[in-house]
């Protein structure tokens, strides 16, 4: 899943978004293409421990 939103390189092969080559790209690519990933492990993983799932998406979508 971390290969499908970006945030690891895959070593092989190719990873198209809606026909798109995405593989190597860098994760703000993919959330151009708005593909986000919410880890299983939020409060590991996560941006704050504390936030609520709905306060994490929050945060992601603000700018600046």
């Amino acid at each position: 899943m971390r290969l499908a939103a970006g945030l690891e390189k895959p070593q092989t092969g190719k990873i198209r978004v809606a026909g798109v080559e995405m593989a190597g790209k860098d994760h703000h690519a993919y959330r151009a293409r708005r593909v986000t990933f919410l880890p299983a492990g939020r409060l590991e993983e996560g941006l704050m421990p504390g936030l609520t799932i709905t306060e994490h998406f929050a945060l992601q979508q603000q700018k600046g």
